[in-house]
């Protein structure tokens, strides 16, 4: 899993014996999100939702249910309010689409310090740094 590439464009390609998924921005090389699977997991391939320059979503079969697999990259510390607020809304969307039985994996770089401060549930107490406004919101979103 990619993010913080500079693809540009948005799409999927072979690669030798791998299959990238990937969404960039064509006129600015920042940002950028891929998923790259190798050929055996790309026959489990059921879908992808190429959402935007930070965020793509693919869903493969599995057994007993089926995954899906959420790649973003979170804007930083120095982004506008209003691109964090558009990223966690993008978020929610991708989320909602997410069949409610599929075992669910959000990964990715979210440009946040959750600190060694324990929250039950969502970070233990072994994390690294000071917590920053970016780790308390996505902590407040797990």
């Amino acid at each position: 899993m990619y993010s913080g590439i500079h693809p540009s464009g948005m799409g999927e390609f072979n690669s030798d014996d791998h299959y990238i998924y990937y969404y960039g921005q064509e006129s600015v090389r920042r940002n950028g999100i891929a998923i790259m699977v190798n050929e055996r997991v790309r026959n489990a391939v059921l879908g992808c939702n190429l959402k935007n320059d930070r965020m793509i979503s693919v869903r493969f079969q599995g057994k007993p249910f089926n995954i899906t697999v959420i790649q973003a990259y979170a804007p930083t510390s120095n982004a506008e309010e209003a691109e964090v607020e558009w990223f966690y809304e993008d978020l929610q969307d991708l989320l909602e689409l997410t069949p409610a039985k599929d075992v669910l994996f959000i990964i990715g770089d979210w440009n946040a310090k959750v600190g060694s401060q324990e929250t039950p549930g969502v970070t233990g107490k072994f994390g690294l740094g000071v917590w920053n406004e970016a780790g308390q919101r996505l902590i407040e979103f797990c």
